[in-house]
């Protein structure tokens, strides 16, 4: 765990293969209520897939001609199109037409009881560290529904707990994308003048920086934290790079990389 003596830790997490074991996207998106719809979603996925084939065959810099960190951050942003054309596929689709946060709730915990969201060992001693230290911990991710993420850390802590563990899950904050309350099955735009949401890893690097503004804001100008982001996703690359100092350790599908401020 990298504390510093005297600045307190903010620390940041990637969701989905960082603090998980396993990407959970496919357990929101089976949360519908309407069983007939559940096939469409193979089509969404490959229509995703065939998306990107295409902006990769069409983009100025193929894959084997990016040689620089600027020449992958700027294939990772020009993917704000294909993950609008994703999103706008499922909206239209009604896959989360109707669903409500009792039966995000009631996924969340069906997930975590099966086992089908395990998070990595020694999370709670992680997020423990840095409360106690007077750091705070966050989560940001692209994934569809914050409250999902933060429905799985409540009962994941209260179904296998860590013995002597003492962390405040409230103080824990998630930002990603979320399930519009109203049924229409669409999803909130997080930055809402520009109609988009956290889909590339330009918005995660605009999150991060909110954050930081907050826990400023929140605990005094002298408080400016020491950011620690820790994530597995191209997604992640550019908040590495903001940061100023990040690595990467391969091992975990496309790797584990980490950021550190200051």
């Amino acid at each position: 765990m990298l504390i510093h003596k005297s600045r307190p830790v903010l620390l940041l997490l990637d969701w989905d293969g960082t603090l998980t074991l396993k990407s959970t996207l496919g357990l929101i998106a089976s949360i519908s209520t309407h069983p007939s719809i559940h096939p469409n979603l193979s089509g969404l996925s490959k229509a995703y897939s065939d998306d990107l084939e295409i902006h990769e065959q069409k983009h100025r810099l193929q894959k084997k001609d990016r040689k620089s960190l600027s020449d992958e951050l700027e294939y990772l942003e020009s993917l704000e199109a294909v993950e609008r054309a994703s999103i706008q596929r499922i909206e239209a689709s009604d896959i989360l037409k109707d669903v409500s946060a009792k039966e995000v709730d009631a996924a969340a915990d069906d997930a975590v009881e099966r086992c089908k969201i395990v998070l990595r060992r020694g999370w709670e001693k992680m997020i423990e560290s840095v409360q106690q230290r007077n750091g705070r911990m966050g989560i940001v991710s692209v994934a569809w529904s914050a409250h999902f993420i933060s429905a799985a850390l409540a009962i994941s802590a209260t179904t296998r707990p860590t013995k002597g563990t003492a962390i405040r899950l409230d103080e824990v904050e998630v930002r990603a994308n979320e399930i519009l309350a109203d049924g229409s099955g669409r999803l909130d735009r997080y930055f809402r003048s520009e109609d988009r949401g956290i889909w590339t890893g330009d918005g995660k690097v605009r999150v991060m920086n909110q954050m930081i503004d907050s826990f400023i804001e929140r605990e005094g100008e002298g408080a400016k934290p020491r950011v620690v982001y820790v994530g597995d996703s191209p997604t992640d690359l550019g908040v590495f790079d903001e940061c100023g100092c990040w690595g990467v350790c391969q091992g975990w599908g496309w790797g584990w990389g980490w950021g550190v401020d200051g």
